[in-house]
């Protein structure tokens, strides 16, 4: 899977940004510099879980009457396919969670995370709504 080279990427540059905290703390360097290494290093520890959490699920999320949901490790994005033209409102709905056209791709996505499968399934409630309402 494609996805497992994105986390064991960013798990060489968790191991460059501890030895360079390592390296920052016996040169003495200033206390901001140690403090922002340390909360990248939070931070890239924190995606590599969020990472490999997603990596355990199925690649089609969840099917819709006007399209679907795709986790899609290959390209590390979650993934919203629609049947059928969209209004300019329900592009708008798009754009405001976050997703963008991707030519390449043929579909609307943006980069895999909980909150990007949160809003994708948002905007087909959203897009209920406004169909419906």
């Amino acid at each position: 899977m494609c996805s497992d080279l994105t986390v064991e990427r960013l798990l060489i540059k968790l191991s460059q940004l501890e030895l360079e905290l390592k390296e920052s703390k016996q040169c003495n360097c200033k206390q901001w510099r140690i403090d922002s290494l340390k909360e990248r290093i939070m931070a890239l520890k924190l995606r590599i879980i969020e990472l490999e959490k997603l990596n355990g699920m199925p690649e089609k999320l969840i099917t819709y009457e006007r399209g679907a949901i795709f986790n899609n490790a290959e390209v590390n994005r979650i993934q919203v396919e629609f049947v059928g033209d969209l209004s300019e409102d329900e592009l708008l709905i798009i754009k405001i969670h976050g997703f963008r056209w991707s030519e390449r791709e043929q579909v609307w996505q943006r980069l895999r995370s909980r909150s990007s499968m949160i809003a994708a399934i948002d905007i087909f409630g959203d897009l209920g709504r406004i169909n419906n309402g």
